[in-house]
C-alpha cells in the first residue's frame, strides 16, 4: 500500500509541474517481476485511482484497520474477564 502511496504523490507533483497537465501521461507502473501477475494487475489498477478515489479508498482501509482493532480488543479483554473470574 505504501508504494501505491508514493507512485499517487508523484502523480500529484507530475501533474503540478507540467505545463499542460491535460496533455501529459501519468507514468506507467511497470511491472514488478518479484510479484505475482495478479498483484501486479491489483497495482496497476490502483495506480489508475483519481486522487479523491485514492483517498476514500486509504480513509475507508483505516476506518477498516481501527473496527478490527477494536473487535480484537474486545474480544481479549472479555476473555481476561472471564478468565479472571475463573482464577478467583
Amino acid at each position: 500500500m505504501l508504494r501505491q502511496v508514493d507512485f499517487h504523490i508523484l502523480c500529484i507533483v507530475w501533474f503540478s509541474t507540467a505545463s499542460f497537465p491535460e496533455k501529459c501521461t501519468v507514468p506507467f507502473l511497470p511491472v514488478n517481476p518479484q510479484l505475482s501477475s495478479t498483484r501486479n494487475q491489483g497495482r496497476q489498477k490502483l495506480a489508475r485511482f483519481t486522487p479523491k478515489e485514492f483517498t476514500t479508498l486509504i480513509v475507508d482501509l483505516l476506518i477498516e484497520a481501527g473496527r478490527r482493532h477494536t473487535l480484537v480488543n474486545n474480544a481479549l479483554q472479555s476473555n481476561n474477564k472471564f478468565t479472571n473470574a475463573i482464577i478467583l
